[in-house]
């Protein structure tokens, strides 16, 4: 299997990977500056959102979460595992953010451009060759 990665522009990649390990997406939170992770495990159709990790505690009543463990400094959020399709993600242009692909070898983190978008889906890889 494969995520694919489509930018607003039209190019493509593919990154190949194991069902059952996780994506990374971190960013930093428009209105406190503070750092937000987002932890989702690749399924065979989509992407479960399994933790939130938030640099400050008031990140946590900001998203209406009720529990939140204090772990080395974050602030760790286990909601309800939730399925999506796919990821869309649309920066605005002074915002970032990156995704790391924690058990690909050879992809360890790509960086969103700010003002860009992009759309990830899981699926069949189509040549294994695009990494």
């Amino acid at each position: 299997m494969c995520v694919q990665l489509k930018t607003d522009t039209g190019a493509q990649r593919s990154v190949p990977i194991n069902l059952g390990s996780p994506l990374r997406l971190s960013f930093r939170h428009s209105i406190y500056g503070s750092q937000i992770e987002e932890v989702f495990v690749l399924r065979r159709d989509g992407f479960e959102l399994v933790q939130l990790r938030y640099g400050e505690a008031r990140l946590v009543d900001f998203y209406g979460y009720e529990n939140a463990e204090h772990e080395n400094a974050l602030w760790v959020v286990t909601p309800t595992p939730t399925l999506l399709p796919s990821l869309n993600l649309i920066l605005s242009a002074d915002a970032s953010m990156s995704l790391h692909f924690d058990r690909h070898a050879n992809f360890k983190q790509l960086v969103i451009q700010p003002g860009s978008a992009l759309r990830l889906t899981v699926a069949t890889c189509e040549n294994s060759a695009d990494d």
